[in-house]
């Protein structure tokens, strides 16, 4: 069945409307994903700034290392007296006090992190003051070791030649076991009880070297106990440098133990932060896909349920409208049915009256005969509108017939007509033509006809004096001639909040004492007058009177 424009407006409406929350959903979850994909952009690049962050474990193995190799170099410095093994061991302390640094420095800058590396690096800082005092003392140690205080003689400087005498004393040594673990070393450095390689020089009794004087062997062995004196110093000084020089080491490596395990600890806490904040991310990710799917389907569920119930109204809006449509047909046809038979029986009747007026009446009867003919007048006029708009509101092809006729020569007969109407009231009726009265126009005059008598009658039963006025202009154009009519009362006028209704059907304006009729008179005027192409349109003041105005357009024969 075909659907009327009503319906396919409704139905185009919630079609729009569904797009549009369609639109809107798919915005919504774009908007979202676009937002969670910055925030785990976001969360990934603190991530791998935080994995950046981590020293790598190798670094401070190889700081061990390089301890133990300048340890080994510094005791053999100190034990075979070998030079280039005291420089070795100065680079490498050196440049392990240097990476020390430089790891403290990288983990100082962790803190921008924030965190999860706090406690690691306050510790860290704590190591940074032991390394410094741990220089100043590794300086100082450095400025007291050299190779004159350790015993080394050059045997490439050249030494004069001495004339060999027959030793006359005795020197004694205390040999230092080479052989010791670096444990067995540290615990004897501690307790001071390292043994070192010690030379005491003794006199052989009764010895007279080269038959001295007793003033000469006086003063030389004073010479020999200070000697003895000297060489006993050196040697505790040689011990008290291994100390400490042990010491350093030991606190060395300690210190870059603890730095290897605060950086484990920090790097195992930095992974499970980073572990925690990944899980957070992915649990992110998986509860907006979720929470988008779910929407999805709701909103498909409700989609199809509205549809669907959208398709059942439908059906049942058609089914209505087929059953409204079949009664509207039937009650078209009954009312056609009825009005045809009402016609004929009142054209009867106006034909008996016109005979009986025409007979020899007395005035008594003949005033009766017109009354009666006037209500069968507009009985017949009423039925005529009806079966009109009933014509029109269901679009039938009949209601207009064009052919040539002169609008001019049809407006004046539709005056002609409602002008004994107009007198019989007391009302003057003038007609203003303008144009060519013989020109021909292909239209429908009996419309144009209709239009004007039923204005004409509204405006003469609204008038209690004064007169009506009726101007015609044909505009003769070659393409399309139209027709202008005014028609202006001196009735009682409309108020401008009613003029809006005065076109509509069933208004009906005026009050009791005027007795309106149906209603239909000037919407069937209105109807009639567009569906030939024009317009209609009233100018009023209350208590003033009435124009109504009207335009039809024609074509040219």
């Amino acid at each position: 069945m075909h659907k009327s424009p009503v319906v396919k407006r409704k139905i185009a409406s919630q079609l729009q409307q569904l797009l549009i929350a369609f639109l809107v959903l798919i915005l919504v979850l774009v908007a979202g994903a676009f937002i969670l994909k910055s925030n785990l952009s976001k969360k990934l690049s603190a991530l791998n700034g935080q994995l950046n962050l981590i020293s790598a474990p190798v670094e401070i193995d190889s700081v061990l290392l390089a301890l133990n190799s300048a340890e080994n170099d510094f005791q053999k410095a100190c034990l075979n007296g070998d030079a280039a093994s005291l420089n070795s061991y100065k680079q490498a302390v050196g440049q392990s006090l240097t990476q020390v640094d430089r790891i403290l420095k990288q983990s100082s800058q962790g803190k921008k992190a924030g965190g999860a590396l706090v406690v690691s690096l306050n510790q860290r800082i704590a190591f940074s003051q032991q390394l410094f005092r741990l220089r100043q003392l590794f300086d100082s140690l450095m400025k007291a070791t050299t190779a004159a205080s350790l015993g080394i003689v050059n045997t490439d400087t050249h030494q004069p030649r001495l004339q060999r005498y027959k030793a006359d004393t005795l020197v004694s040594t205390k040999d230092e076991s080479s052989k010791a673990g670096f444990f067995t070393r540290l615990k004897d450095a501690i307790r001071n009880k390292t043994t070192v390689k010690v030379m005491t020089i003794r006199e052989k009794a009764g010895a007279n070297p080269a038959g001295l004087s007793p003033a000469q062997q006086a003063t030389l062995q004073r010479a020999v106990r200070s000697l003895n004196k000297q060489y006993t110093l050196m040697g505790r000084s040689s011990q008290q440098l291994i100390a400490n020089n042990l010491q350093m080491l030991s606190e060395l490596r300690q210190m870059t133990e603890q730095v290897r395990k605060a950086e484990s600890e920090a790097r195992q806490k930095l992974q499970k932060s980073i572990l925690q904040q990944y899980n957070a991310a992915n649990t992110d990710m998986d509860r907006f896909t979720n929470i988008g799917l779910a929407l999805l389907l709701l909103f498909t569920l409700l989609l199809i349920f509205y549809i669907q119930s959208t398709m059942r109204a439908e059906r049942e809006y058609l089914l209505e409208n087929e059953r409204t449509v079949l009664l509207a047909g039937q009650k078209s046809e009954i009312l056609a049915i009825m009005s045809h038979e009402i016609r004929n029986k009142l054209t009867a009747i106006n034909g008996a009256i016109f005979m009986l007026k025409r007979s020899n009446l007395q005035p008594e009867q003949l005033k009766k005969v017109e009354s009666v003919g006037y209500s069968s007048s507009l009985l017949l006029e009423t039925v005529n509108n009806v079966l009109d708009v009933s014509k029109i509101e269901h679009g039938s092809t009949e209601i207009l017939r064009n052919q040539p006729f002169r609008p001019l020569e049809a407006l004046k007969e539709a005056v002609e007509a409602m002008r004994f109407s107009a007198e019989k009231n007391g009302l003057e009726t003038t007609l203003n033509l303008l144009g060519d009265e013989e020109q021909v126009v292909n239209g429908d005059a009996l419309r144009l006809k209709q239009v004007v008598i039923n204005i004409m009658g509204n405006a003469i039963k609204f008038t209690k004096a004064g007169g009506i006025t009726i101007n015609g202009k044909l505009n003769n154009q070659v393409q399309q001639p139209t027709l202008l009519v005014t028609i202006t009362d001196t009735g009682i006028g409309i108020d401008a909040t009613e003029q809006s209704k005065l076109f509509t059907r069933y208004y009906q304006g005026g009050k009791d004492e005027y007795k309106p009729g149906t209603g239909l008179g000037l919407y069937l005027c209105r109807r009639l007058i567009e569906l030939q192409g024009g317009s209609i349109g009233l100018k009023s003041k209350l208590g003033e009177g009435s124009t109504v105005e009207f335009v039809i357009p024609y074509q040219s024969v």
